[in-house]
């Protein structure tokens, strides 16, 4: 059987264990559910004042459902998928473009749901994120010396990645990219599942791996923990803290 939300009846029984002073573990056992699963619920649907109201939560759960939706739009619109990939030609951002659909086409498109299209385009061997500013910089020849970029310990190499996540069989296997924006000044973070393409992306503070990590973790509190199994990154040294990334998400790089 598939993972399945949380539903206001579980949460009207998770408020009456959290005023039995039952822990997390029991909850999970007594739900019959993953303690992760309570763990992200408890940490991402409380309210403004640090209260857990089960009918609050389902609406901040309704909301995020709403919006996962959104970042497909692209796919299903081929007019609009035409415009923005015209304006990316041009080199336009697509915070430029998607404030041009809002004053000029009267369509609402943030900038999030274009860059998680680009970023699927990517995984799948499109070139259009080569029209991000930044993404094509050309890096200096280094004379004189091996790469002193660096490896990051224990990080397992792509080409030793297991059959599983090659095939594309299951969902729960990740790859994670950085995208740098203009002037070096914005940074994100972007997450492309492997099977099915949905994409995550977070902005960070700056490319640092403090910053990845916190993006991230911030990211996939609305991923079920059933659908994070694998993460595989580059060897950019903004993914130095994996490690502590993928014990934090439950998963093994």
């Amino acid at each position: 059987m598939g993972y399945k939300h949380l539903n206001i009846d579980e949460r009207e029984s998770i408020l009456k264990m959290l005023s039995e002073q039952k822990n997390m573990t029991e909850i999970a056992e007594l739900l019959g559910r993953n303690k992760g699963t309570i763990s992200r619920e408890l940490s991402r649907n409380r309210s403004s004042t640090g209260e857990y109201r089960p009918h609050l939560a389902q609406r901040y759960y309704n909301k995020r459902r709403d919006a996962s939706k959104q970042p497909y739009r692209l796919e299903q619109d081929g007019k609009l998928r035409r415009y923005v990939r015209k304006k990316l030609k041009r080199y336009w951002s697509p915070e430029q473009i998607a404030g041009r659909l809002k004053r000029d086409c009267k369509i609402n498109v943030s900038p999030v749901t274009i860059y998680c299209w680009i970023m699927r385009d990517k995984a799948e061997g499109g070139k259009l994120y080569k029209y991000l500013r930044q993404s094509n910089r050309k890096r200096r020849k280094r004379y004189g010396s091996c790469e002193k970029r660096g490896q990051i310990p224990d990080r397992r190499p792509i080409d030793q990645r297991p059959n599983v996540i090659n095939e594309r069989k299951r969902i729960g296997d990740w790859e994670s990219d950085t995208v740098v924006g203009k002037g070096r000044t914005s940074y994100i973070a972007s997450h492309v599942e492997r099977k099915s393409r949905y994409t995550v992306i977070a902005k960070m503070k700056d490319k640092s791996a403090k910053s990845m990590n916190a993006a991230t973790k911030r990211a996939f509190v609305k991923i079920p923990g059933e659908k994070l199994k694998t993460m595989t990154f580059d060897n950019g040294k903004e993914f130095a803290g994996f490690k502590e990334l993928e014990k934090s998400l439950t998963m093994r790089s």
